[in-house]
């Protein structure tokens, strides 16, 4: 029987932590999720690389998921970034939030 498994390469961990970093830093919230919408990655041989330039890359729609979990609230934020340097927070606009109060 043929293996029919895809492999994930993930090249852009230091990356993400930068960015991860970058959002506690500046909103008190936890990444949780990066969507890249509109890429070009594709699968070559069954395998797809992910490199730290895929996520700023200029024709992509690239958003972060990150939410905010205290005593007080449960505030979830999404951001989309709007230039190609996805480690600077004035890069991000904020899109969407929600906030639950407890």
């Amino acid at each position: 029987m043929e293996n029919k498994k895809n492999t994930l390469h993930i090249y852009a961990i230091k990356d993400i932590v930068k960015i991860s970093d970058m959002f506690k830093e500046n909103t008190g919230g936890v990444l949780n999720c990066i969507s890249l919408e509109n890429t070009d990655l594709k699968y070559t041989k069954k395998e797809l690389y992910i490199h730290g330039s895929d996520i700023g890359y200029s024709d992509l729609k690239t958003v972060a998921f990150v939410m905010v979990d205290n005593d007080e609230k449960i505030q979830l934020q999404w951001y989309e970034l709007n230039n190609y340097v996805p480690d600077s927070f004035k890069n991000w606009k904020l899109i969407k939030e929600t906030i639950e109060y407890k």
